[in-house]
C-alpha cells in the first residue's frame, strides 16, 4: 500500500503500453481511474493544447458528452450510421470545415451499437487527419472482446502509422474483469523522448490539479 508515483506502478505502464503499441518507446502515460479517469485526463489534456472543440459520432457513450461539456468544451455530433450501417463521410466532411478539434472516437465493440469503422474506413480517416492539427481520442474499454486483441488494435495501428494526433484511454475493467479496482490508462504517442517527457510532466500536474479540485470540493 506504498504511495506510487505520480504517472503510476512503472511496469505496469511498460506492460500496457508495450500491448497497445508494440514495441513504440515514445508514448507518454500515466494510470488512471479507469477507463472514464483516462478519458477525463486526456481531454484536460488536450484543452490545455488550446483545442475547445469536441467532435463526437453518434451514438455514442452518454458519458462523453457529459464529461466534455463539463469541461467547458464545445460539443458536435455527426452521425455514426446511416440506414442502419457505419457511415465515415459526415465526419469527414466536418472535418475538412473545422477548426483543429477533439475527436472522440470509440474502437471495438462501439458502445451502444457494436458496430465499428471497417479498416479502409480508419485508413480513409487517418488520411484525413494526417498533417492536420485536430486530435484523435481514442477510447478502447474493450480490446480484445470483439475478434482479438490485435484485431481490436487496428485503430490505434492505423492511426499511429499516419501519425495522427493520438490520445488513447485505455480500460481493464470489462476485458481483463477488474471493473471494481478502476484500473485504467490514459496515453499519448509523441514524436520524441523530449516529448515524452514534456507530456508526461503535463500529465502529472494535471493529475494533482484534477485530484486537489474534487478533494476540495468535496470539504464543502
Amino acid at each position: 500500500m506504498a504511495y506510487p508515483p505520480l504517472l503510476g506502478i512503472a511496469k505496469f505502464r511498460s506492460l500496457m503500453t508495450k500491448m497497445l503499441f508494440g514495441n513504440e518507446t515514445t508514448i507518454a502515460s500515466i494510470a488512471t481511474n479507469g477507463g472514464t479517469g483516462a478519458i477525463i485526463i486526456n481531454l484536460v489534456l488536450a484543452r490545455q493544447m488550446g483545442l475547445r472543440n469536441a467532435i463526437v459520432p453518434v451514438p455514442s457513450w452518454q458519458n462523453h458528452k457529459r464529461m466534455i461539456e463539463g469541461l467547458g468544451l464545445s460539443y458536435r455530433e455527426v452521425p455514426f450510421l446511416e440506414d442502419g450501417k457505419t457511415t465515415i463521410e459526415p465526419l469527414l466532411a466536418l472535418l475538412k470545415a473545422s477548426e483543429p478539434s477533439i475527436l472522440v472516437l470509440q474502437g471495438s465493440s462501439h458502445n451502444p451499437t457494436g458496430k465499428t469503422w471497417k479498416e479502409q474506413e480508419w485508413k480513409t480517416l487517418s488520411e484525413t487527419l494526417s498533417g492536420t492539427k485536430h486530435m484523435v481520442l481514442l477510447d478502447l474499454p474493450y480490446v480484445g472482446l470483439a475478434e482479438g486483441l490485435q484485431e481490436d488494435l487496428l485503430p490505434v495501428h492505423i492511426l499511429k502509422k499516419a501519425k495522427a494526433n493520438l490520445l488513447v484511454a485505455w480500460s481493464a475493467s470489462k476485458n481483463h474483469g477488474m471493473y471494481g479496482l478502476r484500473t485504467g490508462l490514459a496515453s499519448a504517442v509523441t514524436g520524441s523522448e523530449e516529448e515524452q517527457r514534456n507530456i508526461e510532466a503535463w500529465y502529472r500536474i494535471l493529475t494533482r490539479q484534477m485530484t486537489g479540485a474534487a478533494s476540495t470540493a468535496g470539504q464543502h
